[in-house]
């Protein structure tokens, strides 16, 4: 909605300026009409080999391509905050177990070689924790690395191992 303000100030500039009224609306329903549609995202390149963020408008992306580092790893980890603002999280006792004031998600990165900070690649909702593990795994086998999963046992228990042997039917 940050879209609203700047096109009915451009519409009022116009009717200013001389402009039919209508025509104003138009234009500022126009201008409006293409900033609600503009987007940003991260992408990677076919080869595998490059990286951009990207600002697209109507199926046009613009960003710079930079070089990716190696990638040595898929990292899927539950990450969890406190807002701020909320007189429970000024003090210590009982802020974790209210989930009001807790926003929690799923995270899967790249782990990339001699670098501290990785590479986010998806955020997911920790209801969603079944996609996110299919997503890690479908990503490190494009790029032929190992996951690495960080997943509190608390929240997520592991599947048991499986049997290698047949079922019977």
């Amino acid at each position: 909605m940050f879209y609203l303000l700047p096109c009915a100030a451009l519409a009022a500039v116009l009717a200013a300026a001389g402009a039919a009224g209508w025509a104003a609306a138009s234009i500022g329903l126009v201008g409006g009409l293409l900033l609600s549609s503009v987007e940003a995202g991260t992408e990677i390149s076919p080869d595998l080999s490059q990286s951009r963020q990207y600002l697209s408008l109507l199926r046009w992306r613009v960003g710079r391509w930079q070089s990716l580092p190696p990638v040595v790893g898929v990292t899927l980890k539950y990450y969890s905050t406190l807002e701020k603002g909320d007189t429970a999280s000024t003090t210590s006792w009982g802020v974790w177990s209210n989930p009001r004031n807790r926003h929690e998600e799923l995270i899967v990165m790249l782990s990339l070689q001699q670098r501290t900070n990785g590479f986010i690649l998806a955020h997911f909702s920790p209801d969603d924790v079944n996609d996110a593990i299919d997503f890690a795994h479908d990503t490190a086998e494009r790029f032929r690395v190992p996951v690495n999963q960080y997943l509190p046992a608390h929240l997520y228990q592991p599947l048991p191992p499986a049997s290698g042997g047949k079922q019977n039917k």
